[in-house]
């Protein structure tokens, strides 16, 4: 009698401390998923001048890869020809933050990438700076396998868009697929430089021009440094 009672208060020990560790490892898991979240912040509507961009990435064979998209060629601008992010300015039409980013992306990526606001907050890593002059959203969202679409056929489908489509559906006129850590250790360590040498996913070796707002609002970002180290894990 003695020994069955006492292996049922070790039986109920460990279903309570196997409960207690599952409570503990969810808890961890969300506190991971949340700790870039922002989504507070990111569904209000602004209220003066704001930027906000999305780094599309993908993991293949181990390493990690972000999609960039170069600035349409035309004019003379300081952004022509420049790789950056999927982004640009805030709407002030009563959109939020989480709106115009989406937004964005869904544009400059010609309808390629539709992400729900649902799925975005809950997976995507976001980081905010607040400036004197504007609010800068940035968020990293890992794509799956389902999602990936090699630059190949981005840049096919760019070279094929028609007079139908508006002009934001062009503002990017190449696609790559950039080895993100790769690029992260040019930028930090030569800061000051415009042009870096990268590898594609392919492995080909790159020349690409940064747009100078890409460097340090998101490149240099501390937590940009933080989310990519987490995501290679």
């Amino acid at each position: 009698m003695k020994k069955s009672i006492k292996f049922a208060l070790i039986l109920s020990l460990l279903l309570n401390f196997d409960l207690f560790s599952s409570f503990i490892k969810e808890e961890q898991q969300v506190e991971s998923q949340n700790e870039y979240s922002n989504n507070k912040l990111l569904n209000q509507i602004p209220s003066r001048k704001g930027t906000v961009g999305v780094i599309l990435v993908y993991k293949k064979d181990d390493r990690l890869y972000a999609l960039l998209g170069k600035e349409n060629n035309e004019g003379s601008s300081e952004k022509s020809g420049r790789y950056s992010d999927f982004g640009g300015s805030v709407s002030h039409d009563g959109a939020t933050f989480l709106e115009n980013m989406l937004r964005e992306l869904e544009e400059e990526s010609m309808q390629t990438y539709k992400i729900s606001q649902e799925d975005f907050l809950k997976n995507a890593f976001v980081f905010h700076t607040e400036k004197k002059d504007r609010d800068i959203f940035y968020a990293v969202y890992s794509i799956k396998d389902s999602q990936y679409i090699p630059a190949n056929i981005l840049n096919h489908k760019r070279s094929s868009l028609g007079d139908k489509f508006p002009k934001e559906y062009k503002e990017k006129e190449e696609f790559l697929w950039v080895d993100i850590n790769m690029l992260l250790l040019a930028v930090i360590k030569n800061p000051q430089r415009e042009v870096f040498a990268i590898n594609d996913i392919e492995g080909q070796p790159r020349l690409i021009k940064l747009r100078k707002y890409f460097i340090d609002d998101c490149l240099l970002h501390s937590i940009f440094e933080k989310i990519i180290i987490s995501l290679n894990h």
